[in-house]
């Protein structure tokens, strides 16, 4: 056994001893239970005032003070309450935290039959059911009385986190009836009112009733279209594309390829930091490595954690630690960045940052999570409601050395030893016009930069590899160069 290998083993042994204390985020709550009665909502909120706000560390005085006061107030005013609605008072109560990792896992409610997301020119439909297809790719101008972005605005009190996470969070409140009327947005809690301009141009109105399936995937996965064989099927903008980016194939741990093989230029991309099988992600991480890298120095790697809410950072320590070290002199690591990248995504970045230095580049837009940010902790359920909130309990910098009392103690061994920034190097926005024509600039720029090409050289390049063909005579004259 080989120096590297030995000591691959070892770090494996640690990681795998010491999972547990980096929990895997839950599934949502169930469907809440029906019919509770306001002494069932009270005692709920009791534990969650003494049982959960006494575990969460992440409130300052002035939260703490903010969420007491709101908590009497809620407990004063949950006579003849829906439990939909009891639901979304525990959200907003946990969101006064303002700690992305400190928030309720609210149960399956009736949504509208559209799913939506948020681009850089706008609020769009990505998805419907069958019978709304002609929805599919319109750009939200109105939901009830208010603009999408008075909407977002609202609904932000059930979600808490930095500006970014919370637009990443809001698209199922804001296709949540229920939640729109209670922000003010939407006068009834079983129809809303859309004014919607379609693809063609014609700006109308819409009613579109709630239905009682609960809303599929979780935010970033309604980018994703479901199976043509799935049962049910909802129309999606991306059907029409007979080759997807990269980026929205499928949802996974890790998966690469070469985008160049001269220069070398890498292509990886994860979804969530924990493995979706039988084989940890650190051993799918170093065969990758031992593979594909070790012997042959790449020009450029390009780590996209873009879609990555987080995991167990622990997977990644020391692939981050090596990456840097292994591309060529001259080489760089593009990490590709967004408003999903949250928790474990984010913290792997940094670590890229921190062992590369001017090698990595961040490339894309603003994370989801704030360096400085609460998390580990458990979750707590109410007794009644069945609703679970989880709490943090630990302290994490990952911009400077974490010297506070409450600090992870991985966060102290394993984190920056000074100042650095996390924020994107090149930002490159996501416009809805590029996703549904199945262009990923974000991805283009990077191998642009990788290639020291011009950016229309490296779109051809990103289409031409994840097509498995580079047939237009452009494409290859970039092979060529």
């Amino acid at each position: 056994m080989s120096r590297c290998t030995r000591v691959w083993a070892k770090f494996f042994a640690f990681g795998a001893l010491c999972a547990p204390l980096f929990p895997v985020p839950p599934a949502a709550a169930q469907t809440p239970a029906q019919g509770l009665t306001a002494a069932q909502m009270r005692e709920d909120l009791a534990v969650l005032g003494q049982t959960w706000a006494r575990k969460d560390r992440s409130f300052t005085p002035e939260g703490r003070e903010r969420f007491e006061l709101a908590l009497r107030r809620t407990t004063t005013q949950v006579e003849g309450m829906h439990p939909h609605d009891f639901a979304l008072e525990v959200a907003r109560l946990a969101a006064l935290s303002g700690n992305g990792h400190s928030a309720a896992h609210l149960p399956a409610m009736p949504s509208l039959p559209v799913r939506l997301w948020w681009f850089d020119d706008g609020l769009f439909v990505v998805s419907a059911r069958a019978d709304h297809a002609g929805l599919v790719g319109a750009k939200i101008e109105r939901i009830g009385r208010a603009s999408p972005e008075e909407a977002l605005q609202r609904v932000s009190q059930f979600i808490p986190g930095n500006d970014a996470h919370r637009k990443v969070e809001s698209t199922p409140f804001l296709t949540n009836p229920r939640a729109l009327e209670r922000a003010g947005i939407s006068p009834g809690a079983e129809t809303v009112a859309l004014t919607v301009r379609d693809r063609s141009g014609t700006r109308r109105q819409v009613e579109l009733h709630a239905d009682a399936e609960p809303a599929r995937g979780h935010t970033w996965e309604v980018l994703l279209p479901e199976a043509m064989d799935a049962p049910g099927r909802w129309v999606h903008v991306l059907d029409a594309l007979q080759v997807r980016p990269a980026a929205f194939r499928s949802e996974t741990d890790l998966e690469y390829e070469w985008l160049s093989s001269e220069p070398r230029v890498l292509y990886l991309r994860s979804n969530r930091i924990y493995s979706v099988d039988e084989v940890r992600l650190d051993l799918k991480l170093f065969e990758m490595t031992m593979k594909e890298l070790v012997d042959s120095a790449p020009q450029a790697v390009i780590v996209d954690l873009r879609y990555n809410m987080g995991g167990n950072y622990l997977n990644t320590i020391l692939f981050a630690q090596a990456l840097p070290e292994l591309v060529a002199a001259g080489g760089k690591v593009l990490v590709l960045t967004g408003p999903v990248t949250f928790s474990a995504a984010l913290v792997t970045a940094a670590m890229l940052e921190m062992h590369g230095d001017e090698r990595v580049l961040f490339m894309g837009e603003v994370m989801g999570d704030e360096p400085r940010f609460w998390a580990e902790g458990d979750l707590v359920q109410l007794p009644h409601s069945g609703i679970e909130v989880r709490y943090s309990d630990y302290f994490h910098d990952w911009g400077n050395p974490c010297r506070e009392a409450a600090c992870l103690w991985a966060t102290r061994i394993f984190g920056p030893k000074r100042p650095i920034s996390l924020a994107p190097d090149v930002r490159v926005p996501t416009t809805f016009a590029d996703y549904a024509r199945g262009a990923d600039a974000v991805l283009t720029a990077a191998l642009a930069l990788a290639l020291d090409a011009d950016v229309g050289c490296a779109a051809q390049r990103v289409r031409g590899a994840q097509a498995a063909r580079l047939a237009t005579p452009a494409g290859r004259a970039c092979v060529a160069r």
